[in-house]
């Protein structure tokens, strides 16, 4: 099970390549393990309950787009990236974000 020492060692990681926590996925297990912490470490971003641990990390992009990274949060690093264009709404956002957390959470139930 990942510590609050990895998890903020990831944000850090992140942080210092320019990426923007914006959205915090957790289980009510992880959520319970970090309750003293919580509010600290993820001060930045929205804490939505989940069946997944993970972070939404956004930062500008190449060619006007902006890249959207979900990481897990464990041990083991792997994140999904997408890019979207200016004229993406937010609902195409929102669709294929929602498609890339239903792939995460496939991957972390292997």
């Amino acid at each position: 099970m990942i510590t609050t020492g990895q998890i903020k060692e990831i944000l850090d990681n992140y942080r210092k390549f320019d990426w923007v926590l914006r959205r915090v996925l957790l289980t009510s297990d992880l959520k319970a393990r970090l309750k003293d912490d919580l509010e600290t470490i993820f001060a930045d971003g929205r804490i939505i309950p989940s069946n997944i641990d993970a972070v939404w990390f956004s930062r500008v992009g190449k060619n006007d787009r902006e890249a959207w990274e979900l990481r897990i949060l464990s041990e083991n690093p792997f994140a999904l990236l997408e890019t979207f264009g200016k004229s993406d709404d937010e609902d195409q956002r929102d669709a294929v974000r929602e498609e890339m957390q239903t792939r995460m959470a496939e991957f972390s139930s292997k």
